[in-house]
């Protein structure tokens, strides 16, 4: 019988034989490391493996270090979750209506998330550094998308905006805060915020999957990210950061069940809420804690079992890597529940004639999807990338080279859709 530290290494090295792999894994369980692994490069420019020291941009998983450094301001009576968000913002901009500090944390104010003018692309606003009253004016000055409180809308500017307070109740700058609220009392010598004019020991290059080969991911400044997801870590200190949530280090209980609280419904069907820069939700059957990051360059993906108490946490440098399928599978393998072996899925036999009616430009705002289907072969461009794919049903095609599907779907009227993406060509 294999160990599930046994288990995992062979997963893990079956996926490898079928995809890219890069970053680090941690499964813990009742407090104890029982799996930490790395594979793939940390610089493939010098030839660095990852390791586990190896420390990468951490992503959204930065909402949960802001969740925390709020409620520890409220337990030290600086700060009230009723407190008026909009008070904070720079002079001559204001909400409208009241939005509580609360429905920042849960994403219940009704702020949109980045909003782009027209030709805009996302990682060229943000290759050059901006400073809190431009961020706000840039992008806290649009209406909102919903009444407060009243629905989830996933907002980065409104966990920027925590930031703020932060910095405006503490007076002191937000990873000052946190290196003296959390990163200390949790023993975590390897977490900070980014910054790209800092020597960072150990960081790990991002990288992004450029046609048929691997490349260097796009330049953005990460301090333009910094509450809501501009802090680099390693798999052993988030590790430390569970733990120390866990002894009432960091926060008291009373606050921990504020954050793990089922505060708004994201999919009721799915049993998904969002607590305090988390979600809470049911995954393979049990009470789970966790949430996903994304950036250029970079994944991240950390899941808590409390009931159960087991942690799983993957980061990586490839920007395409599926963190949280990897990490599900690690799960279900602590379980000792049935998981997939990660393989190519084989190419469905399927005219070309058939999927001609899947050819054109899918669009949401300013992000485009474009769908070829050739004489013999499929492609997908987005941000000027084009990737060969392939079907593997009617409506469903593979990457050639990456572990990464795309399903298009056809609402009562017809119309198809791509990752939220409309078709608007005919």
């Amino acid at each position: 019988m294999h160990t599930i530290d046994q288990k995992i290494h062979q997963y893990l090295n079956t996926y490898r034989a079928s995809f890219p792999l890069s970053g680090n894994l941690l499964i813990a369980q009742k407090g104890q490391i029982i799996h930490h692994s790395s594979r793939g490069m940390a610089d493939h420019s010098f030839e660095i493996e990852n390791g586990p020291e190896t420390r990468f941009p951490i992503a959204s998983l930065t909402k949960a270090f802001t969740a925390a450094a709020i409620l520890i301001l409220c337990e030290e009576g600086k700060l009230s979750l009723d407190d008026n968000a909009g008070d904070f913002l720079p002079e001559g901009l204001s909400f409208k209506d009241k939005i509580p500090v609360h429905q920042l944390l849960t994403h219940s104010a009704g702020l949109p998330d980045y909003q782009l003018n027209k030709e805009e692309l996302l990682h060229e606003v943000f290759a050059r550094r901006m400073g809190s009253d431009e961020f706000c004016h840039r992008f806290l000055r649009h209406p909102l998308i919903a009444a407060p409180g009243k629905e989830f809308h996933y907002s980065n500017p409104g966990y920027y905006l925590l930031g703020m307070i932060i910095e405006a109740v503490s007076e002191m700058p937000f990873g000052h805060f946190l290196q003296q609220k959390i990163f200390d009392p949790a023993g975590m010598e390897h977490t900070g915020v980014d910054d790209p004019e800092t020597i960072i020991p150990f960081r790990a290059q991002g990288y992004r999957w450029r046609g048929n080969h691997l490349g260097r991911a796009v330049y953005t400044d990460a301090r333009n990210f910094y509450p809501q997801g501009g802090l680099y870590s390693t798999t052993a200190d988030l590790f430390r950061w569970i733990e120390a949530l866990k002894s009432g280090k960091i926060i008291s209980a009373e606050s921990l069940a504020l954050m793990l609280e089922k505060h708004v419904p994201i999919d009721t069907d799915r049993e998904i809420f969002y607590g305090y820069g988390i979600h809470t939700l049911k995954r393979n059957g049990r009470n789970a804690a966790g949430h996903g990051g994304s950036h250029w360059g970079y994944r991240s993906h950390l899941e808590w079992y409390p009931e159960e108490d087991i942690l799983a946490i993957m980061l990586s440098n490839y920007e395409f890597q599926d963190t949280a399928k990897i990490v599900d599978s690690a799960v279900k393998a602590t379980f000792d529940l049935t998981f997939e072996s990660p393989q190519k899925p084989p190419r469905a036999k399927i005219s070309q004639d058939t999927l001609k009616k899947y050819d054109g430009k899918y669009q949401n705002g300013n992000f485009v999807i474009t769908v070829k289907i050739g004489q013999k072969n499929c492609w997908i461009e987005m941000e000027g990338e084009e990737n060969e794919i392939y079907p593997i049903s009617e409506s469903v095609f593979a990457h050639q080279y990456l572990d990464q599907t795309y399903q298009i779907t056809s609402d009562e009227k017809g119309e198809l859709s791509l990752w939220g993406c409309k078709k608007v060509d005919p």
